[in-house]
């Protein structure tokens, strides 16, 4: 791809994407309720961090001053408590978990705005219920979010001021409120402007039921595979910096083994992802094999994961497990999409931005301009069309009434509607 075609599917991209924002007052509003949910979210969860650092910090010193060994202290993990070590060491684990999770959520609203306005771009209805789900997710993680500052809160109620676990817990709540409201909002939003997808779609399958099928089919796996691009990639990332914490590597053969297969394992999910979107756009089966593949791999990663972590922390035990349910998924989805190819679904499936090249290249379907000639709906009428037909139809209705004229006009007629329908088509 040269510098030209890249600037130049970049644009396309930025234009399709304006103008299915813009294309009607629902959509618009979709997307200015997702971006205020979320900006307002980040600033009260970036106060809620401040807070839970102002406590780590304070706590810190009171672990340290006590006696206690900061080599404890390495990952919210710690697989090598001691159990019978200083009061203080359950709480700061809790905080330094608390930290994480703010982290966390913050990928998770950066994540919950890109899926939002790549759904209404892509006019996926699929997308845009997952979409509303995670927006659920969201207020689940922030009652999680709630319930562990009341816990730490607990723990220390001897040992330091409790304003700071006070002010988080306030503001905690106000997230969960926030986020109930703008769950609401954007689920009514969401069955309006799915009926208008639902008719974008009509207009571009008709009315094959077995091809809306299939298509439907070919999102949810499209859908799957960007939760899996960031669920099991901020999952993976993590662990690396956890067992690097930890030193693992230090810890004999196996855990030396263990923490390359991790390693390799991170690296391959990016390249995992770009193969599976090419292989289901473009219907290449040793794509989705490879992919597969890949999947079982990531699988059996995250089975040792949870294995090795389950007695840690409850909370990244539910993460990982929803890693290992999305890999079976994926899997599942994959072979089912695969069936699919050769079906007539891959005129459908292009990128965005590569929507012009594909048709004029590999199908053979003329130009832009003659695409647009498939009219459907009255929107989409050529008037120039129209006048000519009509034109047409008057010199042909006067030629049959005057029985005396020369039929030559006939067969003028008959050609002018010819040429009209020729450049039509054209």
């Amino acid at each position: 791809m040269t510098l030209q075609n890249l600037a130049s599917g970049i644009g396309r991209l930025c234009n399709v994407t304006w103008t299915r924002i813009t294309q009607t007052k629902y959509t618009c509003g979709y997307v200015v309720l997702v971006l205020t949910s979320t900006i307002v979210c980040l600033i009260l969860q970036g106060m809620i961090a401040g807070l839970h650092s102002q406590a780590l910090s304070t706590l810190l010193d009171l672990y340290v001053k006590s006696g206690g060994d900061l080599s404890l202290l390495n990952s919210p993990l710690n697989w090598n408590q001691n159990q019978e070590s200083n009061p203080h060491l359950l709480a700061l684990i809790d905080l330094k978990r608390l930290k994480d999770e703010n982290i966390f959520f913050v990928l998770l609203r950066l994540f919950y705005v890109y899926l939002g306005i790549d759904a209404i771009v892509r006019q996926s209805v699929i997308q845009l219920v997952a979409h509303s789900g995670l927006e659920l997710m969201s207020v689940i993680f922030a009652a999680a979010q709630l319930y562990e500052t009341h816990v730490c809160r607990k723990l220390v109620d001897s040992s330091m001021d409790l304003a700071v676990f006070d002010a988080a817990i306030h503001l905690s709540i106000a997230v969960i409120v926030i986020l109930s409201v703008f769950t609401l909002v954007l689920a009514y939003s969401c069955k309006i402007i799915q009926q208008e997808i639902g008719w974008s779609t009509y207009k571009r399958l008709g009315a094959d039921q077995g091809q809306k099928q299939r298509y439907r089919l070919a999102q949810w796996f499209l859908m799957v595979l960007k939760l899996d691009a960031f669920f099991h990639l901020v999952f993976s990332v993590f662990f690396v910096v956890v067992m690097s914490q930890e030193h693992i590597y230090g810890r004999g053969g196996s855990g030396l083994v263990w923490y390359i297969f991790h390693l390799i394992v991170t690296l391959l999910q990016i390249p995992s992802f770009l193969i599976a979107r090419r292989g289901v756009t473009h219907e290449k089966p040793i794509c989705m094999n490879i992919f597969v593949l890949l999947q079982v791999v990531f699988f059996v990663d995250f089975c040792i994961i949870l294995q090795q972590t389950a007695t840690s922390w409850a909370y990244w035990a539910l993460a990982v497990s929803f890693a290992i349910a999305l890999c079976i998924v994926t899997v599942v989805l994959t072979v089912y999409a695969k069936r699919n190819f050769n079906m007539g679904l891959l005129i459908h499936m292009q990128q965005l931005f590569d929507e012009e090249g594909v048709f004029n290249k590999n199908h053979n379907l003329g130009s832009t301009s003659a695409r647009n000639s498939w009219l459907i709906d009255d929107d989409d009428v050529d008037h120039d069309f129209v006048s000519a037909a009509s034109t047409t139809v008057t010199l042909t209705t006067k030629t049959t009434l005057d029985q005396g004229a020369d039929m030559s006009l006939t067969q003028s007629s008959s050609k002018i509607l010819v040429e009209s329908s020729h450049w039509q088509r054209q």
